[in-house]
């Protein structure tokens, strides 16, 4: 079985540890591997994932019998002092997992250090451990933000290298795979790694056969829906695995019967709807069929905000077109008694995605839109939640509102104002620092005080421009503003040149923007000697956009002389 979950191919890039960006408590266990603690708790959210307990609060499920071997792993009601710390080497490893569970919901040193130790001891005794207490260890690293790869590791290896698939029921196979797909979200918002493509391929083995799986029901294919989209979160130009499709394709033929349809709770439609919408899984039939779902009978006015804007969200990573949907969503985002309940990271979740749906629809819907856009606009500009805003908040809300065409100006100058205050003495993002310059270009807005901002990240390497596209972009958003130095082009360009060097070719897009620059370059004042390098360069970017090779020297010559 080892054997054939490794011919499932590379799902993800194989964790190892690299430098941590701190979010909570970091340690290293007795073996040198990184054990992480997540300081929010069950159901909160890192970044926007918009993470769901295991269960809603309104569904309705019925665990079923629990073999005497099984009932030594029942949780017992938590009690914040924890156990005692001087018999994890003779407990049971029922004992273990039932520590684990309180520890896992405590804070401090002192219960981080006991934590450590048992997770140590269960490790050495992993094989001991049924299918019931390896889901349930799953689910309280999960609600703990506990991430001990050790721990984890030596889980996936007891599952695979015994082969203890088939033992799993729906219910634990839904509650591996999305407590999995919350501990993946949570390993890639400190290190950009994965799980490892062990524990990938594990939940996609799992989730194939789920349908199959005694127990099945409509929460247990939510819960595997939206861990599978947390655990293949599909970045920008990245095409889905073809086992995962294969796996998904499985998965939503059985969520999308007619039968299922009308016994999804709200929570469960949101959260499919945001597994799909990261994952980039668009079938549009299957999503007609949710959103038919979620607008039969007013549905959608019992949608909390949280599930309310996941749903915007994910369609608007999907580029959903369906005019009535998302005018209904819409409108009920702005509701009287909606708007002001969401929180911040909500309601740039709900302006996110509304930007992106309409790049995929025709001018009639940008027109419907704008009393929505002018009502959230009021409300993103409140002072209290202008204070709570982060750069990654501030940058989303520019450039969103710049897509959706806003005509207050006032909101883009508060928002770049906060950005430039927030980030003038810290490191810059590049995707945050990009999608503020794109919304200056689209306002044609020159903020001087971001300019200058943008001149100090450039000069003083605050921002790690690591690729030729966002190399290009920053040059060429600069030149439309008319704020290009020619000391930053130059500089700009030789870090394009050692991108080149290390074999990375510019793409036509990335070509025809620094073709624009440098034709434009001369209205700059400076005297530079072109040499070999830039000369190739410019040439390159001069044959990919167009078909003739007429060469750059002249242009360049007179560009980089001006007076």
């Amino acid at each position: 079985m080892l054997a054939f979950v490794r011919a499932l191919g590379p799902l993800g890039a194989p964790v190892e540890c690299g430098v941590l960006r701190c979010l909570g408590v970091s340690s290293r266990d007795d073996w040198g591997l990184p054990v992480l603690r997540l300081p929010a708790t069950e159901g909160a959210s890192l970044g926007y994932a918009g993470f769901a307990t295991s269960q809603p609060t309104n569904a309705t499920s019925t665990q079923p019998a629990l073999s005497p071997q099984a009932e030594l792993y029942r949780w017992p009601r938590y009690n914040p002092e924890p156990p005692p710390d001087n018999d994890d080497e003779t407990a049971s490893v029922g004992d273990l997992c039932r520590k684990l569970r309180m520890l896992v919901k405590s804070t401090g040193p002192s219960h981080d250090r006991r934590l450590d130790s048992v997770a140590k001891w269960i490790t050495l005794h992993v094989d001991e451990l049924d299918v019931y207490a390896i889901s349930n260890v799953y689910f309280s690293c999960k609600i703990g933000g506990y991430l001990n790869k050790k721990l984890l590791r030596g889980l996936v290896k007891r599952v695979v290298g015994d082969d203890l698939f088939d033992e799993f029921d729906a219910i634990q196979t839904g509650m591996t795979i999305q407590s999995l797909g919350v501990l993946s979200r949570f390993q890639a918002s400190v290190d950009g790694a994965s799980l490892g493509n062990d524990t990938e391929s594990m939940c996609v083995l799992l989730a194939s056969q789920v349908v199959e799986k005694e127990g099945l029901n409509e929460q247990v294919l939510a819960n595997v829906v939206h861990g599978m989209g947390n655990l293949f979160r599909r970045g920008k130009g990245h095409s889905i695995n073809p086992a995962v499709e294969d796996c998904m394709d499985g998965i939503s033929e059985e969520v999308c019967k007619p039968e299922r349809l009308s016994q999804y709770t709200d929570q469960a439609l949101a959260n499919i709807l945001y597994g799909w919408g990261v994952m980039g899984w668009k079938k549009s039939d299957k999503l007609r069929a949710l959103c038919g779902e979620m607008l039969n009978g007013g549905r959608l006015k019992n949608f909390r905000e949280q599930e309310l804007c996941n749903t915007i969200y994910a369609l608007g990573l999907l580029n959903f077109d369906e005019e009535n949907v998302l005018v209904s969503l819409a409108v009920e985002a702005v509701g009287p008694h909606r708007l002001r309940k969401f929180r911040e990271k909500e309601l740039c979740m709900v302006v996110h995605g509304l930007s992106q749906c309409v790049q995929s629809v025709d001018a009639s819907l940008k027109r419907l839109l704008v009393p929505v856009t002018r009502k959230l606009t009021q409300e993103i500009k409140g002072k209290e939640r202008m204070r709570a805003y982060n750069t990654t908040d501030l940058a989303m809300l520019v450039s969103s509102l710049g897509i959706l065409e806003t005509e207050d100006d006032e909101v883009i100058s508060m928002l770049i104002s906060r950005f430039v205050a927030l980030s003038r003495n810290s490191y810059v993002y590049k995707e945050e620092f990009t999608q503020v310059l794109q919304a200056c270009v689209r306002f044609d807005y020159r903020h001087k005080p971001f300019l200058n901002l943008v001149d100090d990240a450039l000069d003083g390497d605050r921002i790690d421009l690591n690729s030729s596209f966002a190399i290009t972009l920053v040059l060429w958003c600069l030149y439309k503003l008319k704020s290009l130095r020619t000391p930053v082009f130059m500089k700009m360009c030789r870090k394009l040149i050692q991108l080149r060097r290390r074999g990375e070719e510019m793409s036509v897009e990335s070509c025809v923007q620094l073709s624009q620059v440098v034709a434009h370059i001369g209205t700059l004042k400076g005297k530079k000697v072109l040499d070999e390098d830039l000369h190739s360069l410019f040439d390159q970017a001069m044959s990919r956009q167009k078909s003739d090779s007429t060469s750059f020297r002249d242009m360049l010559l007179q560009a980089t002389r001006a007076e």
